[in-house]
């Protein structure tokens, strides 16, 4: 089980299961309320209408709208990275890593539901770029062990900035798919084209 989280937004931290679940309640409410009415549309007592809460429940956990937004992006982010370091404990071959990589990371953004292009939006205000960093320090050393316990050199000169760079380019192309939201992208040629590239540019003798 993945220890490892970015940080919270919430005013406290639920611990007893109806706490939790009042939580939980509050957060499906947002993404309701995001996925048919948009960011313009959101506001505390709206959310805490359909979730069938008191307004003042609400700010037990949350300071304000804004802070709910960024509990669902944590959320996003917490269920990507998860994902990932899952896919880096198992013992598979280099090639078969990054494929699986690519796909959980895009199946993890794509499976969202609309309310999820709003959260994405507003990502740089809401978290900047530490929030970011925390998950790249997370990924990147352990890509890093995987290769040398595998004997594999990575291809290029800085390997450090070059996965930096892959994460980048994963993100960007999984943000892309829910603000797409299957009008024109297919996942599996973006996922098969990512992998392609990835492998070429990480891993020596790839053709």
């Amino acid at each position: 089980m993945v220890k490892k989280k970015v940080s919270h937004s919430k005013n406290k931290a639920p611990k007893q299961a109806r706490s939790k679940d009042t939580v939980e309640t509050i957060l499906k409410a947002a993404t309701r309320i995001l996925g048919k009415e948009g960011p313009e549309g959101l506001n505390t007592n709206l959310i805490a209408k359909v979730a069938g809460v008191s307004v003042g429940s609400l700010y037990q956990y949350f300071r304000n709208k804004e802070s709910v937004i960024h509990e669902l992006l944590l959320r996003i982010l917490d269920g990507g990275l998860e994902s990932s370091l899952k896919v880096l404990d198992e013992d598979i071959e280099p090639e078969a890593m990054i494929k699986k990589l690519v796909d959980v990371t895009l199946t993890s953004l794509d499976k969202q539901g609309p309310w999820a292009l709003y959260v994405l939006e507003a990502a740089p205000k809401l978290l900047g770029t530490k929030r970011f960093q925390q998950v790249d320090e997370m990924l990147i050393p352990k890509v890093l062990n995987k290769a040398r316990e595998k004997g594999i050199k990575l291809r290029p000169v800085n390997p450090e900035m070059a996965l930096f760079l892959c994460i980048q380019v994963i993100r960007v192309s999984g943000w892309s798919l829910v603000k797409d939201k299957g009008q024109k992208m297919n996942r599996e040629v973006i996922a098969r084209e990512l992998t392609d590239l990835l492998c070429r540019y990480l891993l020596p003798d790839t053709n």
